[in-house]
């Protein structure tokens, strides 16, 4: 047990950092590169897109104005989930007694505390709604619950170490100091491997492409292949701007995190997010529209021109006109 406290506080750390900064400096090359490659020229804002990795760590985007209650307390969130590792006291008195003597000015303890507390109130507030609201729980993931966890064990365990609150539990206390380093190792790890990225609700999503249009980097982009609609992204492209969250008519687009070590090295790769059927064309056959998206306008149009693809519609308003059959050229399928 004590060569495994050793490794614990002392190899381990310093590999986990060292690890932790090499890639966090790889995915932001990997991430800058693969924004440039696949850039929508039409609405790119270079001070907008280089602002990516602010909107990460503060994720603050368009999205706000959807519910303004709850992407603040996110900001608030990450705000002192980032401020406390950094500006601790304890913290800085290692920095100084390590080889490299770094030393900046900390904040006050009880700044540290409140944040600190705000961070295990907001994290157990994500984790009971994801479990408490239907919802909520039907889009959640294991890696949804596991981040929430891994986020609060290093606030909890040293909250508990600074102010002593169990150290009338012998065995726990004894060990408690290494349960912290190693749940901040975790949580480093973790950091490492998250991406902030769009997500499409598969039972609000109609396939509009109301989000692919105006996606400033294109990462968001979409195929019709015979009778499906497929939507793909791109992590790496992403910005985390929120337009499409913004913009999306049903709130079917979300951003939210993902861990994934495997997608850490899939670089430049869309994969598929969303896939809808099609409708066919009542005239020609062709497969035109989404299922989803026509049953929503059928509810509001009764009109029969609306099972036909925009070609035939053409050639039937120019009948009506003309009052005369004309000869019906059949587009291709694509």
């Amino acid at each position: 047990m004590g060569y495994l406290i050793y490794y614990i506080e002392g190899p381990l750390l310093w590999f986990t950092l060292i690890l932790a900064a090499t890639l966090i400096i790889a995915r932001s090359i990997l991430a800058f590169s693969t924004i440039f490659i696949g850039i929508n020229r039409k609405h790119f804002d270079c001070k907008r897109n280089f602002s990516t990795f602010f909107r990460l760590l503060l994720p603050y985007h368009k999205s706000l104005a959807i519910k303004p209650v709850y992407f603040i307390s996110r900001f608030i969130y990450h705000g002192c989930l980032f401020a406390v590792p950094i500006w601790f006291s304890g913290h800085i008195v290692l920095w100084e007694e390590s080889k490299l003597e770094w030393t900046w000015t900390p904040l006050s303890d009880l700044w540290i505390d409140w944040m600190t507390l705000a961070v295990l109130l907001l994290s157990a507030f994500f984790l009971l709604k994801r479990w408490l609201l239907k919802h909520k729980r039907f889009n959640a993931t294991k890696s949804d619950y596991f981040l929430l966890i891994a986020t609060g064990l290093p606030f909890l365990t040293g909250y508990c170490l600074t102010h002593q609150t169990l150290d009338s539990f012998p065995l726990v206390d004894e060990y408690l100091y290494t349960a912290h380093i190693f749940s901040g190792e975790v949580f480093l790890m973790v950091v490492c491997f998250l991406f902030y990225e769009t997500n499409l609700n598969a039972l609000k999503c109609i396939g509009c492409l109301a989000c692919t249009v105006n996606c400033p980097t294109g990462t968001l982009v979409s195929h019709d292949n015979q009778r499906r609609r497929k939507i793909s992204y791109s992590h790496y492209q992403c910005i985390c701007c929120g337009g499409c969250a913004a913009l999306c008519p049903y709130e079917a687009a979300e951003i939210r995190h993902a861990i994934s070590f495997i997608k850490f090295f899939q670089i430049g790769r869309k994969y598929e997010i969303q896939r809808l059927d099609l409708k066919a064309c009542r005239s020609c056959g062709n497969f035109f529209i989404p299922l989803e998206q026509f049953r929503k306008i059928r509810l509001q149009n009764t009109e029969s021109y609306i099972c036909l693809c925009p070609a035939c519609k053409q050639i039937s308003y120019a009948e009506s006109l003309c009052q005369a059959p004309i000869n019906r050229i059949r587009p291709k399928p694509d």
